[in-house]
Order: C-alpha cells, then structure tokens, then sequence
C-alpha cells in the first residue's frame, strides 16, 4: 500500500497581488516626482495704454479665445489579464489650421475594467503630456503641461 499523499501542482495563473502592488508602486512614484514650484518676481510693466503698473499693485485684465483644431491621433492598448489592462494614447494637431501652430498630446495609463452585461467601467491612472501652440492677432497661447492623471469611464 502507497499511503504518501500525491501532491498535485498548483495551476498557473495570473497572482493579482504583485499587480496591484506594481500599481501602487508606479502611482507613488509619479505622485512624488513631480515638482511644486513657488516663483517670486518683481517687475514693472507698462501696459499697452502707456501706464505703468508697479509692484505690489495689481489691475485685473482678461482675455479670451476660443478655436478648434484638427488632429489625428491612435492608441495602443494590451490586455494584462481578466481585468487589467494598459493602454498608450497620442495625438497631434493644428498644423496651421485657423491659428494653431500646432498641438500634441502623450499619455501612458493602466486601469481595472469591471463588465456588466453590455456595459464597461473603468478607473484608470498614468501619466499625460499636453502641448498648445495658437497665435491669433494680439492673443497668444504657447503652452505645455504634464502630471499624473486619474479618471473613470464606461462604454456600452
């Protein structure tokens, strides 16, 4: 008689916890590498009517703009298991189309999407780069801004 029990190998399969340990890795690296910045500067500026406005003194100026722009852009995504999955998105535009220069934009997330029948939610976090060149007259918008980002969606 053989009374060794048989012992049969675990199946293998995807371990949730180094995932979801990954992901908490990267959220908290992309939360602390950003940089928080404080600027103080004196100057004085004159203003297109030939005033002066000095320092410590303010006067309220506003301007607006709006525009539309034509891009093209694509995504790649991967499925990391039942759930998970990881998705690269981009984008560029303007190309000198009613006063945008040019525009771009790069994010890199990974998120969680739960299914329900027909319909798909998510929650997501990575990391975005955004990018606006516009000159239209006077007005002028050249600007480029990045960070962490966060967001939940669904599909049907």
């Amino acid at each position: 008689m053989n009374f060794r029990a048989r012992l049969k190998p675990d199946p293998v399969g995807f371990q949730m916890t180094p995932m979801i340990d990954v992901v908490f890795l990267l959220l908290c690296f992309f939360v602390t590498s950003q940089v928080f910045s404080q600027w103080e500067a004196e100057v004085d500026i004159t203003l297109p009517d030939g005033s002066m406005l000095e320092a410590g003194r303010s006067r309220d100026q506003s301007d607006s703009e709006q525009w539309g722009e034509i891009f093209v852009g694509g995504r790649v995504g991967v499925d990391l298991s039942e759930g998970w999955t990881m998705e690269i998105r981009s984008d560029i535009g303007g190309f000198g189309v009613n006063g945008s220069e040019f525009s771009w934009q790069a994010a890199g997330v990974i998120g969680y999407r739960w299914r329900f029948k027909t319909w798909a939610f998510s929650a997501f976090g990575g990391y975005r780069a955004l990018g606006q060149d516009y000159t239209n007259g006077d007005f002028g918008w050249d600007m480029v801004v990045y960070g962490p980002i966060l967001g939940v969606g669904f599909s049907f």
